[in-house]
């Protein structure tokens, strides 16, 4: 896979990551497990991976745990909050965003900050074109 190490530099805490950062707050500030299904919106953060809709979010579900699943495991160890939210919910609420924003920042030639306002932006429109679920 071709963020393969980026995703795995995340998961062990060697790229910040807005999205690890996030879980880990909302995971401290709520003291909640979070799982898959509860990630397809949290508030106002929403985790679909923008105009991939949710078919796309199920492919890079899979390509995230395919990749990093022990990794996760392994930090999960040592970062108990990442353990309970489960594997996948880690990587849905964190790999899955962070491959879309890489993916749009290569579709759309643009930034990070152009990637992720395109994957916030795109949402509906993904949801639209591929469904609710």
């Amino acid at each position: 896979m071709k963020f393969r190490d980026d995703l795995l530099e995340i998961v062990e805490g060697r790229i910040s990551s807005d999205f690890h950062q996030a879980a880990r707050d909302r995971y401290q500030n709520e003291s909640k497990r979070v799982d898959a299904l509860q990630q397809i919106h949290v508030g106002e953060y929403d985790m679909l991976p923008g105009y991939y809709g949710f078919k796309g979010s199920e492919a890079l579900l899979h390509a995230a745990l395919e990749c990093a699943y022990s990794t996760i495991s392994r930090v999960g160890k040592k970062e108990r909050w990442i353990l309970s939210m489960s594997p996948t919910g880690y990587a849905s609420s964190v790999l899955v965003p962070e491959l879309a924003v890489r993916l749009i920042m290569e579709d759309q030639s643009c930034d990070r900050v152009e990637a992720e306002k395109i994957r916030i932006e795109s949402i509906e429109y993904g949801r639209l074109v591929y469904g609710e679920t």
